[in-house]
C-alpha cells in the first residue's frame, strides 16, 4: 500500500508540474501571467461530470460546500490542486509504513 501510495503521489505531482509548465509557456508567448484554473480545464475536458457534481453537490450534500470549499479549488490554478494533492499522499505514504516508534533509517 505505502508502493502504491508513493507512486501515485509522484505521478500526481508530475501532472502538477506539466500543467505549471504549460501554463508559464503560454504566459511567455502571450506576455502575461495566466493560469488556467482547474474548472475551465475540467469543462473543457469533461464539460457534463463537472455539471454534475455541482448538481448532485448542491442538491443532495449541500450548497455551502459547493461555494465555499469546490468553487474556489475550482477557481484555482489548475497545476496547484494536483501539487497539494501530490505532496499531501507523499506524506501519507511516508507515515504508512512507519510503525510506533520506529525511527527514519538514513
Amino acid at each position: 500500500m505505502r508502493l502504491f501510495f508513493r507512486i501515485f503521489g509522484w505521478l500526481i505531482v508530475a501532472l502538477g508540474l506539466v500543467l505549471a509548465a504549460r501554463d508559464l509557456l503560454i504566459s511567455r508567448e502571450d506576455g502575461a501571467w495566466a493560469f488556467q484554473p482547474l474548472g475551465e480545464l475540467w469543462f473543457n475536458w469533461h464539460p457534463g461530470s463537472l455539471n454534475l457534481l455541482q448538481a448532485v453537490t448542491e442538491r443532495y450534500i449541500s450548497e455551502d460546500l459547493w461555494f465555499s470549499v469546490i468553487q474556489p479549488v475550482l477557481n484555482a490554478p489548475a497545476f496547484l490542486p494536483f501539487l497539494v494533492l501530490g505532496v499531501v499522499t507523499l506524506i501519507a505514504s511516508m507515515l504508512l509504513g512507519r510503525k510506533k516508534g520506529e525511527r527514519r533509517r538514513h
